[in-house]
């Protein structure tokens, strides 16, 4: 398959990142992030068996927030990611799809419900939705059956969001977003 900037099947976004950094795009505009927001995208990852490194994720991110930044306020509040964990990976499982959701109300209280033997989700498009509850909990959707639903609630002080796309694709597989919705319910 070959992929360029625009990914396969054009217009989805491939983020062309390496097997040793993550990279990806924060949305310029801060959307109102409350009860009944909602973030939907449908990603695509496949691997080379033997490869690993190779992930893609849609975020909610604080406003200020960025790779590098150590504040105390500035942080993801919410993911979904879907990665390859291969034969070079030296974490277990191997050779296995794995999807994590996670949750944050600040930067020391931290949910994460990780699924492994997601094979079923790889080197097809699904679709991937978060959405914020009445009490500030995340849900969590993959191809609109419920797969888990966060115990903690995001910050009640954060008010708005910046969506993040990413996170790997190399020589080893291939990172694809598409369809990247926001609003509310």
């Amino acid at each position: 398959m070959k992929i360029d900037s625009l990914g396969v099947p054009p217009p989805c976004f491939c983020n062309r990142g390496d097997g040793e950094r993550q990279s990806g795009v924060i949305s310029r505009e801060v959307f109102p992030v409350g009860p009944g927001f909602f973030l939907e995208a449908d990603m695509y990852v496949t691997c080379r068996s033997r490869g690993t490194w190779v992930d893609a994720c849609v975020e909610l991110i604080t406003p200020g927030a960025r790779s590098e930044d150590t504040s105390t306020e500035n942080f993801c509040i919410a993911s979904m990611g879907l990665s390859y964990s291969g034969e070079l990976d030296w974490t277990c499982p191997h050779r296995q799809g794995v999807l994590d959701m996670i949750c944050r109300s600040d930067r020391r209280t931290t949910f994460l419900d990780r699924r492994i033997h997601e094979n079923g989700l790889l080197d097809s498009w699904h679709s991937y939705r978060m959405e914020i509850n009445a009490d500030l909990t995340v849900s969590y959707f993959v191809d609109d059956s419920l797969f888990c639903l966060s115990p903690i609630a995001i910050p009640d002080t954060c008010t708005g969001v910046r969506i993040r796309l990413g996170n790997r694709s190399s020589q080893w597989g291939v990172a694809l977003h598409d369809n990247l919705r926001a609003g509310w319910l």
